[in-house]
């Protein structure tokens, strides 16, 4: 019981220092070279209502997000989560993409999770096969009383893969027990609720398991506190992004 305690503490203290309430939510996605992709952008904001919502995105070179026949930028907003005063604007400056979500009435944005708006994608045809960090960053959220709230950015990661295959169980990597193809907080919890005995659906033992004894001890689940933490920070020192131009 005091093992189990032990652990249940130490991903809490990962479980704070890694997660950051009110933000925006980008999951890692593959696409093909010639390719187009339609993204989610979902903002969780359990502790406010916002609104106006704005941010910058840097993409890789050769990833863009083409316009439409009428020479917009293909975004789209979530019904579900504006009112009918809600729009979208999306503009590209310095090689960064602007978004602007407001309200004509200062309504909030309706909900406190989900997505947000929907984007569509676009690889070049020449872009190089490779996995690439993407970043959402100078964030500013004004809420109806019109204080200011700038969240942490963003890192999500961009692969660009000509195989159209799917990814083989060896190029995993350890503490990768979801197979989404990197080390995060979810990683961690889905090895706690293994090791205290509950059922966890996805969870591919193989990659918990560093002493291949068919079983995941308080010494491996460490393992992968450390490795997502590891990844967390290369991620975060590894992306060097230009500043947008002053509006």
């Amino acid at each position: 019981m005091k093992t189990v305690k032990l652990l249940l503490s130490i991903v809490l203290l990962f479980l704070v220092s890694n997660t950051f309430a009110d933000n925006l939510v980008v999951e890692d996605f593959t696409i093909a070279p010639g390719g187009t992709k339609t993204i989610s952008i979902e903002l969780d904001n359990p502790d406010s209502q916002y609104i106006m919502v704005e941010f910058w995105m840097s993409l890789p070179d050769g990833v863009s997000i083409p316009m439409d026949e009428d020479g917009y930028y293909m975004a789209e907003g979530n019904s579900s989560r504006f009112t009918k005063t809600h729009s979208l604007e999306v503009s590209k400056q310095g090689g960064f993409y602007h978004f602007l979500i407001f309200s004509s009435r200062n309504a909030a944005i309706k909900g406190n999770s989900g997505e947000l708006i929907s984007v569509t994608i676009e690889a070049a045809p020449d872009a190089q096969v490779g996995k690439y960090a993407a970043k959402i960053f100078n964030q500013l959220y004004n809420d109806p009383n019109k204080n200011e709230v700038t969240p942490e950015d963003v890192l999500f990661n961009i692969t660009i893969d000509d195989s159209g295959s799917s990814i083989g169980d060896d190029d995993y990597p350890m503490g990768d027990v979801d197979h989404n193809g990197y080390v995060n907080v979810t990683d961690v919890m889905m090895a706690v609720n293994y090791f205290i005995g509950q059922s966890v659906s996805g969870f591919y033992l193989e990659n918990a398991d560093f002493d291949k004894d068919n079983a995941v001890t308080l010494s491996e689940i460490m393992q992968i506190v450390n490795i997502a933490l590891q990844t967390n920070n290369a991620n975060t020192s590894s992306l060097v992004v230009r500043q947008p131009p002053t509006i």
